[in-house]
């Protein structure tokens, strides 16, 4: 079983492991190898403690946990960091552990997302990913509309990005 709590500094081991094992399987072949390969989990856990450190109005980290094997997932966010966006709220990243892919992880840390800005009266949020991306049929069937495209720089080299944008359903009053 699967459930959903807040990260905490604690975490951050294991958030590392799967944002670096995650990023080394779902953008091979989309980003560069050499990229990939100087991911290392260490300099992932240093980034993560002072994310943790900063303590950001508005920054959250939810992780996805299972019983065996602890953390197997993760999203992260805040407020916007796009001045020109119309969002109230960002994902910086959303990483589930490659073998837990598709067994409905993402959609609930998503909904714990959507639960948690609803709860602190936003209205919308946002988040960019890799437009060759496999993500992106996962964002549009949770209902994600494009909003728009950029070029990012990952490891050096430009990479198309899209982004899309939900709005957050307010309860009837």
């Amino acid at each position: 079983m699967v459930w959903i709590r807040r990260g905490k500094p604690g975490d951050k081991a294991a958030i590392a492991r799967v944002h670096v094992d995650t990023w080394k399987y779902s953008y091979q072949g989309l980003v560069r190898q050499q990229f990939l390969e100087s991911l290392s989990r260490e300099k992932a856990v240093q980034t993560w403690q002072k994310i943790f450190a900063e303590k950001n109005p508005g920054q959250f980290i939810f992780v996805a946990e299972d019983q065996k094997e602890g953390i197997i997932g993760f999203i992260s966010g805040g407020r916007s960091r796009d001045e020109e966006s119309y969002c109230d709220a960002e994902i910086y990243a959303l990483y589930i552990m490659p073998h837990w892919q598709g067994q409905g992880v993402g959609r609930k840390l998503m909904e714990k997302v959507k639960s948690f800005l609803k709860g602190q009266g936003l209205k919308s949020f946002y988040l960019w990913t890799l437009a060759a991306g496999k993500s992106r049929r996962f964002y549009e069937n949770l209902g994600g509309k494009w909003i728009a495209s950029k070029q990012e720089v990952i490891g050096e080299v430009e990479y198309p990005m899209v982004g899309y944008a939900w709005e957050i359903e307010r309860a009837e009053e």
